[in-house]
């Protein structure tokens, strides 16, 4: 960015503009020119005085501007020079740099780089110490000024040399530090150095430690130890030359009550104390200034000073999401006349708060709708390329019509902060505090994060909710009494800092235990009252609010979709802050495409990230599960999106149901390392999520809900139709119709109508009914359309009847033929006897409950010993969720690990399960049986084994950038028999009458039985703990197992004796 020119005026100019910039600003004059020239209009008006006594606003370019010139008008006095551009750099790997003197000669292996950047641009995956230097020219007029210089963020501890005197150091990643250089610069060539510590995880430098998940550290740096732990100069840096002060912070209260803005400053003094006028004036976005400049008189001392002006503004118009107005607060401190400095800064008239359950914006209640935003780009890591990137994304949020971004656990660029000014979107703003370890700096450095993020961001009208911690049953150390005494300290203190906005403590609530983990989050724990504590404007004390951060399986069960339409129905405001995070990959060739071939060729992290996930996929599509699934990876991917978006537009209009949810915030708006979650790829391509989310969050979506959404035909089905409150705005319809059809294959089966007076904001059944579920099996498709005055009304809903499984007429064996399994065998038309360690019945399926392992392992020992014999004449046997740790003691053959897999995508033979198979992946009718655990593919397949069902899962913590292949479902060889292994829940779901787990056990017992291969079940005439021996008879078997160890039968001596 070019530096800003000297526009510098003299005294007399100055006090003639001022009194020509007062005359046109008083309301009668006003008003005169309004009535007498209306051509001129306000905005000719407001540039009349403009050209008195306001430059114009400077936008920001093409690149990312540094947020403390992106809108600021050429002050008289204040000049800017950038220092962006080319510096030096050098690693410093063994941190010996200030040992050796670094900051005053610099190392001649030093290299080229940018500022701004992160420094893995240059070296990625670098962690540790770098130096950078940068020389510059000082103009001999700024040599007896106020000179600053400003560091807008270096990640994470900056030390700083000017021509060889050390300047201080500054402690965080993300926030602005400067400087008083006034005594320490010269004439001509000045040279600046800064030591850079990018912390890595696994050691300390100068006591700093980057900290992850599961690897807590001591800072706060986000997640940056989680995705890219990034570090350098990668903000902007900038000298500020004033004359003998600075206008260092301006923060805008605005208040619509009382039609007035408070505007509180910050302004420095370094040269001599005394008498000073400070003057304020408002111009709005057109230029227009219809109200008098605000001017007072302080006495000023040395250092910094606290003041506050109270200035009315009737008839200001309203900043809204609707209509994002921006007014601009300029404010100019003289004495004797001169100018010593001028700065402006952008604000909106606007309050946001929250009343009777709900926020409220301007005094109306708004429904947030919105993303959670990682800060996470290409490239660049951690900041757009370019202004033009950043809008991109911004502009489709907001034209698919969402309102709100929670920008999570890191301040956001103030750049993107204004653009969000501009734009009309809710920020809920929060300090990079994540996966930190309690020590006695953390809560100093915690509040320093917050403090500094409150002071730099609170004149931007997006920023409508501060909040303080994320999650912080992920902290170590903290157990909730610390934390809810540490935020309430904070929350005290904020109300003074800032008292127009409502702060949230912790976003997903206190949690019930340190270190808990993800069985603490809510709203599993909404019923014991384990919610977050909110302070709201004018309202003294704190109350608590259900900040709830919901998770589950994909597909989602149906418990979950109740829950969601049903929590939080009694008790504080609900806000639902974090939800989805389905796994959703995108195309990983074209995230490719998008990088260039010098970035490939440098190895940048993301690029390899992806290329990694590509590789890996690829590798795994070497498996015939797989192609037979899904073909290949492209078509995985594929239907993978279409089946989560499905699930997405599910979820989000079951959450709508609810009367109480105030806001919802979907994780997340992109993908994020690998966090492969994203609406949008990292290039902000938009997946089929967006598209999901975006009809369900539609002002004329309605929700249909099916009870259950998987029943067998002719089964009764509670159906719902459900007005889900149009929009924030008011509809203006006094009737309103819907029509709602039930099809199969496009043929449409039942059709129903009605009418309905349409009331906003609040959900309202329209249709509830007893149905009988369609004879015909199959997947029906339920859609519903409809008119609201201008409002179209939508919704869309899928159910599956699943066919009864034909009666067999043949015998099994079951662990307890009274048991769950065994009552469902026998409904299939099984004739059962009960497995024991005497069990002879190789030539019938075995079917066995192993979820609880029997009580005594003496018992079990021998169970399972006479099972393998079994298996080994040809026999099989279904076990359901064994601990194949344990199994393979007593079978060798089922030498199978455990793989952990996470935000599984399910897939399923059709050969083996049929129409529930649909297209090779789990859609929603396996939702009720998802797999607890899977096991170890590779070890399947070492076992001459053959997998029937798994799941594959990306590592969502960044690396290794690999997919796990897990198998849910699987046969083993044992012998001439087979084994195998059903880890999903068919049990509990059988025990809940699910047709789909009748239909999953049918399939199984089928290709169980096909797998008996004409047992000789004579050769089981033995005791269950011998080993069966193949070349003997069975007469002399029983022989051999009658007798005690190492002694001979009578039988056998009076052979050998006659023989003899």
């Amino acid at each position: 960015m070019q530096p800003e020119e000297d526009t510098r005026a003299g005294g007399e100019e100055d006090r003639q503009k001022s009194y020509f910039t007062d005359l046109l600003s008083t309301p009668k004059i006003t008003r005169l020119i309004h009535e007498n020239f209306p051509e001129l209009g306000p905005s000719m008006i407001g540039r009349m005085e403009c050209s008195l006594s306001i430059s114009p606003m400077k936008h920001l370019n093409s690149s990312l501007a540094p947020a403390s010139r992106s809108f600021a008008p050429a002050s008289p006095t204040r000049e800017v020079r950038s220092l962006d551009g080319c510096w030096h750099l050098a690693f410093d790997p063994e941190n010996q740099g200030s040992v050796q003197g670094w900051q005053a000669v610099f190392p001649e292996e030093a290299i080229e780089a940018d500022v701004p950047a992160v420094l893995e641009l240059v070296r990625p995956g670098y962690d540790g110490v770098v130096w950078y230097l940068r020389r510059f020219e000082l103009p001999g007029d700024w040599v007896d000024r106020t000179l600053r210089l400003r560091f807008d963020a270096a990640q994470y501890h900056a030390e700083v040399w000017l021509n060889g005197v050390r300047l201080g150091a500054h402690e965080g990643g993300f926030l602005p530090f400067e400087f008083d250089v006034s005594s320490k610069v010269c004439a001509g060539e000045n040279t600046v150095v800064v030591r850079v510590v990018n912390p890595p995880m696994d050691r300390e430098i100068d006591g700093f430690r980057c900290g992850a998940p599961l690897n807590q550290g001591p800072i706060p740096v986000g997640k940056a130890g989680w995705y890219y732990n990034f570090g350098g100069l990668w903000q902007s840096v900038s000298l500020i030359a004033t004359d003998g002060l600075a206008i260092t912070r301006i923060t805008p209260e605005p208040s619509l009550a009382r039609d007035e803005v408070v505007v509180k400053l910050a302004v420095g003094l370094v040269a001599e104390a005394g008498s000073y006028e400070i003057a304020c004036e408002i111009v709005d976005a057109d230029g227009f200034c219809p109200w008098p400049v605000a001017r007072i008189r302080r006495r000023l001392g040395l250092g910094v000073n606290q003041l506050s002006l109270r200035i009315p503004l009737p008839g200001a118009r309203r900043w809204s999401v609707e209509d994002p107005f921006l007014h601009t607060v300029r404010v100019t401190v003289s004495r004797d006349g001169g100018v010593c400095d001028s700065s402006s800064v952008r604000f909106g008239m606007r309050e946001f708060t929250a009343r009777g359950g709900r926020f409220e914006l301007n005094g109306r209640p708004v429904m947030l709708k919105g993303f959670l935003h990682q800060g996470s780009y290409p490239r660049s890591l951690v900041r757009p390329q370019d202004r033009a990137f950043a809008e991109r994304e911004l502009r489709l949020v907001k034209e698919n019509g969402f309102n709100f971004i929670r920008a999570h656990l890191q301040p956001a660029l103030p750049e993107w902060l204004d653009l969000c000014d501009e734009i009309g979107l809710l920020v809920m703003a929060e300090p990079p505090i994540g996966w930190m370890e309690r020590t006695p700096e953390a809560e100093q450095r915690a509040w320093r994060e917050i403090k500094g993020l409150v002071e730099r961001d609170a004149h931007h009208a997006s920023v409508v909710v501060w909040c303080l911690m994320n999650e912080v049953f992920h902290l170590r150390g903290f157990s909730p009494q610390v934390v809810i005494g540490m935020t309430t300290r904070w929350l005290a203190r904020l109300q003074k800092l800032d008292p127009t906005r409502p702060v949230i403590d912790v976003s997903g609530g206190h949690g019930i235990a340190e270190g808990g983990g993800a069985a603490d989050m809510l709203p599993d724990t909404a019923s014991q009252g384990r919610t977050a504590l909110m302070t709201l404007p004018g309202v003294p004390g704190t109350q608590p609010v259900l900040d709830a951060h919901i998770y589950h399986e994909f597909p989602v069960p149906e418990e979950m979709l109740r829950r969601f339409r049903e929590v939080g129905r009694e008790g504080p405001l609900f806000f639902i802050s974090e939800y989805g995070a389905p796994p959703v990959p995108p195309q990983f060739d074209e995230v490719i495409k998008g990088y260039s071939a010098e970035d490939r060729a440098a190895g940048l992290e993301d690029y390899r990230l992806h290329a990694d996930f590509a590789d890996s996929l690829q590798r795994h599509f070497r498996h015939p599960a797989l192609v037979q699934a899904c073909g290949t990876p492209r078509r995985f991917i594929e239907q993978c999106n279409r089946l989560r978006a499905d699930e997405v537009y599910a979820i989000t209009t079951a959450l709508r149901c609810n009367p109480r949810m105030a806001g919802y915030c979907f994780c997340q708006l992109a993908d994020a390392s690998g966090e492969l979650f994203g609406a949008v790829d990292v290039w902000r391509r938009p997946k089929a999520t967006l598209q999901a989310i975006t009809e369900a969050s539609a002002a004329g979506t309605l929700a249909i809900v099916t009870s259950p959404r998987v029943a067998a035909p002719g089964a009764p089905v509670e159906l719902e139709l459900i007005w889900l409150g149009g929009g924030d705005d008011q509809v203006s319809a006094k009737q309103a119709y819907w029509s709602l059809e039930l099809s199969i294959d496009g043929v449409v089966e039942k059709r129903w109508r009605g009418r309905f007076q349409p009331v906003s904001g609040t959900p309202r059944v329209l249709l509830k009914k007893q149905l009988r579920a369609p004879k015909r099996a199959g997947l029906w498709t339920w859609r519903a359309e409809g008119q609201a005055g201008d409002l179209v009304l939508h919704g869309r809903h899928e159910m599956r009847v699943v066919a009864r499984p034909p009666r067999v007429r043949t015998a099994a064996v079951v662990g307890v033929p009274d048991s769950v399994l065994g009552a469902a065998l026998g409904k299939l038309g099984f004739s059962l006897t009960p497995f024991g360690n005497n069990c002879r019945e190789a030539d019938q399926p075995v079917f066995l409950d192993q979820s609880r392992v029997c009580p005594s392992r003496q018992l079990w020992f021998e169970e399972m010993g006479q099972l393998r014999k079994m298996l080994q004449i040809g026999g099989c046997a279904v076990l359901f969720n064994p601990e194949m740790a344990l199994l393979r003691e007593v079978i060798p053959e089922a030498a199978v690990r455990m793989q952990p897999i996470m935000r599984a995508v399910g897939h399923v033979s059709n050969e083996v399960f049929g129409d529930l198979a649909g297209n090779g992946l789990m859609d929603f009718s396996w939702a009720e049986l998802i797999p607890g655990k899977y096991d170890r593919v590779d070890d399947v397949d070492a076992a001459g084994g053959r997998v029937l069902a798994g799941a594959l899962s990306f590592n969502m913590w960044t690396r290794p950038a690999a997919y796990f292949h897990g198998a849910s479902v699987y046969s083993l060889p044992v012998g001439r028999g087979t084994l195998v292994v059903c880890h999903l829940q068919i049990l509990p779901a059988l025990a809940a009458g699910r047709p789909e787990a009748e239909a999953v056990l049918a399939s199984l017992a089928k290709f169980a039985t096909g797998c008996i291969r004409k047992p000789d079940t004579k050769r089981l005439l033995s005791r269950c703990i011998d080993p069966l021996v193949a070349d003997l008879t069975a007469s002399k078997i029983m022989a051999v197992s009658v007798a005690a160890p190492g002694a001979k039968s009578a039988r056998s001596e009076k052979r050998r004796l006659a023989t003899k």
